[in-house]
């Protein structure tokens, strides 16, 4: 007999396998932050304090950047069932255009970059990011986008990989885990 106030808990199916779930969409509300604080923490007696608090400062500007952005340009869902019977995450790196949304994450994220404090390297990478001008945006976001990045603009890419990725995770926040299929071992389901 249960007596009243006694807290009923459901049975623990001992002996049976947990299934987790096949993907984690980004929650890009809190992602950011987490990862500053992470970041952060890290640092205190680390040799690599300055680069760490570097990183944790870049976070924050991914985080503090999203308020106010225009919602992003959704996956068509026809594009997202063509590339599952293909085997193809539906975010497709390599014909990525950039939207509205996009590009004010951009101007968002290298303007306030300015607030970090960063080496005089890192300053002049960022300022060469901000002088390319179109057609030098294009080509550094292929650059990360494709996995090629010169060693010798290193630097530039860290930011652009920074807004891409603000902006990745704000498209991927919006798909349905369940039209997600595996693309490959160890691959992102969407992009």
């Amino acid at each position: 007999m249960t007596q009243i106030g006694t807290p009923q808990h459901d049975p623990i199916p001992i002996g049976d396998a947990a299934k987790p779930p096949f993907a984690r969409l980004p929650d890009p509300s809190t992602m950011f932050a987490r990862r500053a604080g992470r970041l952060r923490s890290l640092a205190d007696g680390n040799a690599l304090r300055s680069y760490l608090i570097f990183l944790a400062d870049l976070a924050d500007i991914q985080h503090r950047l999203q308020v106010g952005l225009p919602e992003v340009e959704l996956t068509a869902t026809d594009t997202i069932v063509r590339a599952g019977q293909f085997g193809m995450p539906p975010l497709e790196r390599s014909g990525f255009t950039g939207d509205d949304a996009f590009y004010e994450t951009w101007h968002r994220l290298l303007t306030l970059a300015d607030e970090i404090a960063m080496p005089d390297s890192a300053r002049l990478a960022l300022a060469r990011v901000k002088a390319a001008g179109a057609g030098g945006d294009a080509e550094l976001i292929r650059g990360v986008l494709s996995n090629a990045i010169p060693v010798d603009a290193l630097a530039e890419h860290v930011f652009v990989a920074a807004v891409l990725e603000v902006h990745f995770a704000r498209l991927a926040a919006h798909f349905d885990v369940s039209a997600l299929r595996p693309v490959g071992q160890g691959a992102c389901p969407v992009c």
